[in-house]
Protein backbone atom coordinates (compact mmCIF):
# COMPACT_ATOMS: atom_id res chain seq x y z
CA UNK A 1 0.00 0.00 0.00
CA UNK A 2 1.27 3.40 -1.09
CA UNK A 3 1.83 5.26 2.22
CA UNK A 4 1.43 8.65 0.67
CA UNK A 5 0.04 10.16 -2.85
CA UNK A 6 0.03 13.87 -4.04
CA UNK A 7 -3.19 15.24 -2.52
CA UNK A 8 -6.02 14.83 -5.26
CA UNK A 9 -9.27 17.07 -5.16
CA UNK A 10 -12.11 15.95 -3.07
CA UNK A 11 -15.38 15.48 -4.91
CA UNK A 12 -16.32 19.51 -4.25
CA UNK A 13 -13.73 20.67 -6.26
CA UNK A 14 -13.65 17.46 -8.77
CA UNK A 15 -16.74 17.04 -10.00
CA UNK A 16 -18.16 20.46 -8.98
CA UNK A 17 -15.18 21.82 -11.85
CA UNK A 18 -16.19 23.72 -14.29
CA UNK A 19 -15.88 22.15 -18.32
CA UNK A 20 -15.88 23.40 -21.55
CA UNK A 21 -15.84 27.03 -22.53
CA UNK A 22 -18.28 29.65 -21.39
CA UNK A 23 -19.91 32.06 -24.44
CA UNK A 24 -22.85 34.08 -24.59
CA UNK A 25 -24.78 32.04 -21.81
CA UNK A 26 -28.00 33.09 -19.96
CA UNK A 27 -28.05 34.69 -16.74
CA UNK A 28 -23.87 35.34 -16.24
CA UNK A 29 -22.78 39.15 -16.55
CA UNK A 30 -19.20 38.07 -17.48
CA UNK A 31 -18.77 35.90 -21.05
CA UNK A 32 -16.62 35.64 -23.19
CA UNK A 33 -15.77 38.29 -25.91
CA UNK A 34 -16.53 40.80 -23.01
CA UNK A 35 -13.67 42.86 -21.84
CA UNK A 36 -11.45 41.61 -19.17
CA UNK A 37 -12.00 42.78 -15.01
CA UNK A 38 -9.57 44.40 -13.76
CA UNK A 39 -7.21 42.41 -10.96
CA UNK A 40 -7.71 45.30 -8.18
CA UNK A 41 -7.15 45.25 -4.29
CA UNK A 42 -5.31 41.76 -4.92
CA UNK A 43 -2.28 41.20 -2.72
CA UNK A 44 0.79 40.17 -5.07
CA UNK A 45 3.31 37.63 -3.35
CA UNK A 46 5.34 36.74 -6.54
CA UNK A 47 6.14 38.36 -9.91
CA UNK A 48 4.89 41.69 -11.78
CA UNK A 49 1.48 42.87 -10.22
CA UNK A 50 -0.86 43.13 -13.31
CA UNK A 51 -4.12 45.52 -12.88
CA UNK A 52 -5.02 46.18 -16.87
CA UNK A 53 -3.95 43.77 -19.69
CA UNK A 54 -1.69 45.19 -22.17
CA UNK A 55 -3.11 45.09 -25.79
CA UNK A 56 -0.79 42.42 -27.94
CA UNK A 57 -0.47 39.94 -24.97
CA UNK A 58 -2.15 36.97 -23.39
CA UNK A 59 -2.57 36.33 -20.07
CA UNK A 60 -3.81 33.38 -18.35
CA UNK A 61 -5.91 34.30 -14.80
CA UNK A 62 -6.59 30.89 -12.45
CA UNK A 63 -8.22 31.01 -9.74
CA UNK A 64 -7.55 28.58 -6.89
CA UNK A 65 -8.47 27.79 -3.48
CA UNK A 66 -6.24 28.70 -0.75
CA UNK A 67 -5.44 25.05 0.22
CA UNK A 68 -3.44 24.21 -3.24
CA UNK A 69 -0.70 25.37 -5.62
CA UNK A 70 -1.45 26.44 -8.99
CA UNK A 71 -2.74 23.37 -11.21
CA UNK A 72 0.10 21.27 -12.74
CA UNK A 73 -1.41 22.54 -16.47
CA UNK A 74 -0.84 26.42 -15.05
CA UNK A 75 2.91 25.55 -13.94
CA UNK A 76 3.02 23.65 -17.19
CA UNK A 77 1.89 26.82 -19.35
CA UNK A 78 4.03 29.54 -17.21
CA UNK A 79 7.00 27.64 -17.91
CA UNK A 80 6.58 26.97 -21.83
CA UNK A 81 4.73 30.55 -22.36
CA UNK A 82 6.61 32.87 -20.65
CA UNK A 83 7.64 35.20 -23.15
CA UNK A 84 4.52 35.20 -25.03
CA UNK A 85 2.10 34.79 -22.32
CA UNK A 86 1.41 36.03 -18.98
CA UNK A 87 0.12 33.94 -15.86
CA UNK A 88 -1.33 34.84 -13.12
CA UNK A 89 -2.84 32.36 -10.20
CA UNK A 90 -4.99 33.99 -7.97
CA UNK A 91 -5.72 32.27 -4.25
CA UNK A 92 -8.97 32.85 -3.00
CA UNK A 93 -10.20 32.02 0.94
CA UNK A 94 -13.20 30.65 1.71
CA UNK A 95 -15.85 33.76 3.83
CA UNK A 96 -14.57 34.54 7.00
CA UNK A 97 -10.87 32.64 7.04
CA UNK A 98 -7.69 34.07 7.97
CA UNK A 99 -6.44 36.29 5.49
CA UNK A 100 -3.04 36.45 7.33
CA UNK A 101 -2.39 33.46 7.74
CA UNK A 102 -2.85 32.71 4.13
CA UNK A 103 -0.73 34.92 3.57
CA UNK A 104 1.84 33.38 5.74
CA UNK A 105 1.28 30.31 3.96
CA UNK A 106 1.87 32.09 0.37
CA UNK A 107 5.01 33.95 1.43
CA UNK A 108 6.40 30.16 2.76
CA UNK A 109 5.21 28.97 -0.66
CA UNK A 110 6.83 31.67 -2.42
CA UNK A 111 10.32 30.97 -0.75
CA UNK A 112 9.93 27.22 -1.22
CA UNK A 113 9.85 27.42 -4.91
CA UNK A 114 12.30 30.00 -5.55
CA UNK A 115 13.37 30.46 -9.15
CA UNK A 116 11.06 27.48 -10.03
CA UNK A 117 8.25 30.26 -9.80
CA UNK A 118 7.24 31.22 -12.78
CA UNK A 119 3.60 32.30 -12.85
CA UNK A 120 2.85 35.64 -10.92
CA UNK A 121 1.10 34.83 -7.50
CA UNK A 122 -1.60 36.87 -5.43
CA UNK A 123 -4.30 36.59 -3.33
CA UNK A 124 -8.08 38.16 -3.01
CA UNK A 125 -8.65 40.63 0.17
CA UNK A 126 -10.80 41.02 2.64
CA UNK A 127 -14.38 41.32 1.02
CA UNK A 128 -13.22 39.01 -2.05
CA UNK A 129 -13.77 41.72 -4.61
CA UNK A 130 -12.23 39.37 -7.49
CA UNK A 131 -14.30 36.69 -6.48
CA UNK A 132 -17.55 38.36 -7.09
CA UNK A 133 -15.74 40.54 -10.22
CA UNK A 134 -14.84 36.99 -12.05
CA UNK A 135 -15.66 34.25 -10.62
CA UNK A 136 -19.17 35.21 -9.60
CA UNK A 137 -19.73 37.36 -11.97
CA UNK A 138 -19.40 33.92 -14.97
CA UNK A 139 -21.35 31.55 -12.64
CA UNK A 140 -18.46 29.76 -11.58
CA UNK A 141 -19.17 28.14 -8.24
CA UNK A 142 -16.31 26.26 -7.82
CA UNK A 143 -12.54 26.26 -7.93
CA UNK A 144 -10.40 26.14 -9.77
CA UNK A 145 -11.06 28.11 -13.06
CA UNK A 146 -9.10 29.85 -15.31
CA UNK A 147 -9.69 32.45 -17.44
CA UNK A 148 -7.89 33.65 -20.82
CA UNK A 149 -7.53 36.78 -21.67
CA UNK A 150 -6.97 37.57 -25.70
CA UNK A 151 -4.13 39.83 -27.42
CA UNK A 152 -7.24 42.51 -27.58
CA UNK A 153 -8.19 42.32 -23.87
CA UNK A 154 -11.33 40.26 -24.06
CA UNK A 155 -11.93 37.38 -22.43
CA UNK A 156 -11.25 34.53 -24.85
CA UNK A 157 -12.07 31.41 -23.03
CA UNK A 158 -13.29 30.50 -19.33
CA UNK A 159 -13.00 26.99 -17.80
CA UNK A 160 -11.16 23.96 -15.78
CA UNK A 161 -7.72 24.67 -16.32
CA UNK A 162 -7.48 20.69 -17.30
CA UNK A 163 -10.43 21.03 -19.64
CA UNK A 164 -9.11 22.88 -22.70
CA UNK A 165 -6.59 25.50 -21.55
CA UNK A 166 -3.78 24.42 -23.33
CA UNK A 167 -5.52 24.85 -26.70
CA UNK A 168 -7.60 28.47 -25.45
CA UNK A 169 -4.16 29.72 -25.16
CA UNK A 170 -2.31 28.63 -28.24
CA UNK A 171 -5.84 29.79 -29.92
CA UNK A 172 -5.37 33.69 -27.94
CA UNK A 173 -1.58 33.42 -29.37
CA UNK A 174 -3.00 32.99 -33.05
CA UNK A 175 -4.94 35.79 -32.22
CA UNK A 176 -7.87 34.00 -33.84
CA UNK A 177 -10.56 36.15 -35.22
CA UNK A 178 -13.77 36.98 -32.87
CA UNK A 179 -16.09 34.28 -34.92
CA UNK A 180 -13.42 31.70 -34.92
CA UNK A 181 -13.66 31.82 -31.32
CA UNK A 182 -17.06 31.55 -30.68
CA UNK A 183 -17.49 27.94 -29.35
CA UNK A 184 -20.67 26.30 -27.84
CA UNK A 185 -20.63 25.69 -23.95
CA UNK A 186 -20.84 22.31 -22.32
CA UNK A 187 -24.31 21.47 -21.09
CA UNK A 188 -22.93 20.68 -17.35
CA UNK A 189 -21.41 24.69 -18.14
CA UNK A 190 -24.56 26.03 -19.19
CA UNK A 191 -26.54 24.10 -16.20
CA UNK A 192 -24.29 25.77 -13.62
CA UNK A 193 -24.24 29.42 -14.88
CA UNK A 194 -28.51 28.74 -14.89
CA UNK A 195 -28.39 27.57 -11.47
CA UNK A 196 -25.97 30.56 -10.10
CA UNK A 197 -28.08 32.71 -11.79
CA UNK A 198 -31.64 31.26 -10.27
CA UNK A 199 -29.32 31.44 -6.87
CA UNK A 200 -28.53 35.25 -7.64
CA UNK A 201 -32.14 35.80 -7.42
CA UNK A 202 -33.29 34.27 -4.94
CA UNK A 203 -34.57 31.26 -6.10
CA UNK A 204 -33.15 27.90 -4.65
CA UNK A 205 -36.36 25.85 -5.41
CA UNK A 206 -36.28 26.83 -8.64
CA UNK A 207 -32.79 25.94 -8.61
CA UNK A 208 -33.01 22.45 -7.56
CA UNK A 209 -35.64 21.66 -9.60
CA UNK A 210 -33.50 22.62 -12.62
CA UNK A 211 -30.92 20.57 -11.73
CA UNK A 212 -33.01 17.30 -10.56
CA UNK A 213 -34.79 17.89 -14.45
CA UNK A 214 -31.06 17.95 -15.72
CA UNK A 215 -29.72 15.47 -13.99
CA UNK A 216 -32.76 12.68 -14.16
CA UNK A 217 -31.30 10.20 -16.91
CA UNK A 218 -27.56 11.34 -16.29
CA UNK A 219 -25.73 9.71 -13.80
CA UNK A 220 -22.17 11.03 -14.43
CA UNK A 221 -23.84 14.82 -14.44
CA UNK A 222 -25.05 13.71 -11.19
CA UNK A 223 -22.59 12.71 -9.63
CA UNK A 224 -21.27 15.77 -10.85
CA UNK A 225 -23.87 17.86 -8.96
CA UNK A 226 -24.59 16.30 -5.78
CA UNK A 227 -22.40 18.27 -3.34
CA UNK A 228 -24.86 22.05 -5.09
CA UNK A 229 -27.91 19.61 -4.63
CA UNK A 230 -27.24 18.99 -1.69
CA UNK A 231 -26.56 22.02 0.02
CA UNK A 232 -29.65 23.50 -1.82
CA UNK A 233 -31.75 20.48 -0.09
CA UNK A 234 -31.04 21.27 3.36
CA UNK A 235 -31.42 24.73 2.47
CA UNK A 236 -34.83 23.89 1.68
CA UNK A 237 -35.41 20.79 3.33
CA UNK A 238 -32.94 19.96 6.25
CA UNK A 239 -34.73 16.88 7.03
CA UNK A 240 -35.32 15.52 3.13
CA UNK A 241 -31.14 16.68 2.64
CA UNK A 242 -30.45 13.80 5.48
CA UNK A 243 -32.98 11.26 4.95
CA UNK A 244 -31.08 11.70 1.04
CA UNK A 245 -27.84 11.99 2.01
CA UNK A 246 -27.85 8.78 4.22
CA UNK A 247 -29.39 6.92 1.62
CA UNK A 248 -26.71 7.91 -0.79
CA UNK A 249 -24.12 7.26 1.50
CA UNK A 250 -25.14 3.87 2.19
CA UNK A 251 -26.72 2.90 -0.97
CA UNK A 252 -25.04 3.96 -4.54
CA UNK A 253 -21.90 5.85 -2.75
CA UNK A 254 -21.03 3.58 -0.25
CA UNK A 255 -17.73 2.74 -1.69
CA UNK A 256 -17.17 6.47 -3.75
CA UNK A 257 -14.59 8.12 -1.17
CA UNK A 258 -14.80 11.19 -3.14
CA UNK A 259 -18.40 11.31 -2.52
CA UNK A 260 -18.55 10.26 1.38
CA UNK A 261 -15.78 12.76 1.82
CA UNK A 262 -18.34 15.79 -0.03
CA UNK A 263 -21.16 14.38 2.46
CA UNK A 264 -19.36 14.32 5.01
CA UNK A 265 -18.31 18.21 4.38
CA UNK A 266 -21.85 19.43 4.14
CA UNK A 267 -22.94 17.73 7.47
CA UNK A 268 -19.81 19.10 9.67
CA UNK A 269 -21.48 22.37 8.14
CA UNK A 270 -25.00 21.65 9.53
CA UNK A 271 -25.60 22.54 13.48
CA UNK A 272 -27.21 19.36 14.82
CA UNK A 273 -25.14 17.42 16.89
CA UNK A 274 -26.07 14.27 14.77
CA UNK A 275 -25.12 15.84 11.16
CA UNK A 276 -21.81 16.01 12.81
CA UNK A 277 -21.39 12.52 14.01
CA UNK A 278 -22.30 10.96 10.64
CA UNK A 279 -20.10 13.05 8.74
CA UNK A 280 -16.87 11.46 11.15
CA UNK A 281 -18.45 8.21 10.02
CA UNK A 282 -18.41 9.10 6.42
CA UNK A 283 -15.33 10.65 6.59
CA UNK A 284 -13.24 7.85 8.24
CA UNK A 285 -15.33 5.42 6.27
CA UNK A 286 -13.37 7.46 3.32
CA UNK A 287 -9.85 7.31 4.91
CA UNK A 288 -10.46 3.74 5.25
CA UNK A 289 -11.02 2.77 1.76
CA UNK A 290 -8.18 5.28 0.69
CA UNK A 291 -5.09 4.32 3.15
CA UNK A 292 -5.14 7.19 5.15
CA UNK A 293 -3.02 8.64 3.13
CA UNK A 294 -5.25 11.25 1.23
CA UNK A 295 -4.10 14.36 3.02
CA UNK A 296 -7.25 16.15 1.60
CA UNK A 297 -9.54 13.21 2.92
CA UNK A 298 -7.34 13.00 6.45
CA UNK A 299 -7.99 16.99 6.77
CA UNK A 300 -11.51 16.18 6.63
CA UNK A 301 -11.47 13.65 9.27
CA UNK A 302 -9.48 15.72 11.53
CA UNK A 303 -11.62 18.16 11.08
CA UNK A 304 -14.50 16.01 12.00
CA UNK A 305 -12.99 14.53 14.32
CA UNK A 306 -13.07 18.42 16.54
CA UNK A 307 -16.26 18.78 15.46
CA UNK A 308 -17.26 15.84 17.15
CA UNK A 309 -15.73 17.20 20.61
CA UNK A 310 -11.98 14.95 20.27
CA UNK A 311 -9.45 17.73 18.69
CA UNK A 312 -6.97 15.74 20.45
CA UNK A 313 -8.17 13.14 17.81
CA UNK A 314 -6.98 15.18 15.14
CA UNK A 315 -3.98 15.20 16.29
CA UNK A 316 -3.32 11.80 16.36
CA UNK A 317 -4.46 11.04 12.92
CA UNK A 318 -2.54 14.06 11.61
CA UNK A 319 0.92 13.48 13.22
CA UNK A 320 0.16 9.79 11.34
CA UNK A 321 -0.20 11.39 8.13
CA UNK A 322 2.68 13.64 8.27
CA UNK A 323 5.01 10.95 9.53
CA UNK A 324 3.58 9.12 6.24
CA UNK A 325 4.95 12.42 4.08
CA UNK A 326 7.88 12.30 5.53
CA UNK A 327 8.71 8.74 4.80
CA UNK A 328 7.44 8.89 1.47
CA UNK A 329 9.83 11.62 0.88
CA UNK A 330 7.87 14.52 0.95
CA UNK A 331 9.96 16.35 3.83
CA UNK A 332 9.39 20.51 3.58
CA UNK A 333 7.01 19.84 0.92
CA UNK A 334 3.72 22.75 1.03
CA UNK A 335 1.44 20.11 1.70
CA UNK A 336 3.83 18.88 4.77
CA UNK A 337 3.64 22.13 6.05
CA UNK A 338 -0.51 22.47 5.69
CA UNK A 339 -0.23 19.33 7.96
CA UNK A 340 2.11 20.78 10.35
CA UNK A 341 -0.09 23.62 10.76
CA UNK A 342 -3.58 22.14 11.26
CA UNK A 343 -1.52 20.34 13.97
CA UNK A 344 -0.36 23.20 15.87
CA UNK A 345 -3.91 24.17 15.65
CA UNK A 346 -5.65 21.17 16.83
CA UNK A 347 -2.81 21.02 19.99
CA UNK A 348 -4.31 24.37 21.07
CA UNK A 349 -7.53 23.48 20.70
CA UNK A 350 -7.46 20.56 22.64
CA UNK A 351 -4.69 22.20 25.30
CA UNK A 352 -2.07 19.76 23.77
CA UNK A 353 1.91 21.27 24.94
CA UNK A 354 3.81 21.20 21.61
CA UNK A 355 6.55 18.64 20.77
CA UNK A 356 10.09 19.60 22.76
CA UNK A 357 12.35 21.28 19.89
CA UNK A 358 9.84 21.88 17.79
CA UNK A 359 8.77 25.39 15.98
CA UNK A 360 5.33 26.64 16.17
CA UNK A 361 3.13 26.47 12.88
CA UNK A 362 0.61 28.32 11.36
CA UNK A 363 -2.73 26.39 10.31
CA UNK A 364 -4.03 26.60 6.79
CA UNK A 365 -7.33 28.16 5.64
CA UNK A 366 -9.87 24.92 5.16
CA UNK A 367 -10.92 25.63 1.64
CA UNK A 368 -13.28 25.88 -1.17
CA UNK A 369 -14.75 28.89 -2.73
CA UNK A 370 -18.45 27.98 -2.01
CA UNK A 371 -20.08 31.74 -3.50
CA UNK A 372 -23.89 31.76 -1.61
Amino acid sequence: MTLFRRPQPTLVAALLALTGTASALPGASLQVGMPAPPITAARWFHGTPVSAFSTGRVYVVEFRSARGAATPIVTALAQKNVRQASVLSVSVAEPGADLEQQATELAAFVRSQGPRLKYALAADTTNRPLAQTWLQAAGATNLPVAFVVGKDGALAWIGHPAKGLDEAVATALRELPPHVKARTPSPELALRQRVAALRRAGKPREALAAIDEATASDPILARSFLSLRMSLLFQLDAAAARAEGRKLADGLYRNDPPVLTTLAGILLAQREPADKAYALTLAERACEQTGYDDVGMVSLLARAQAGNGNPAKSVEVLEALAKNIETSGGANTPELQKVRGEIATYRKTAKMPAPAGSEPAEAPNQGLLVPR
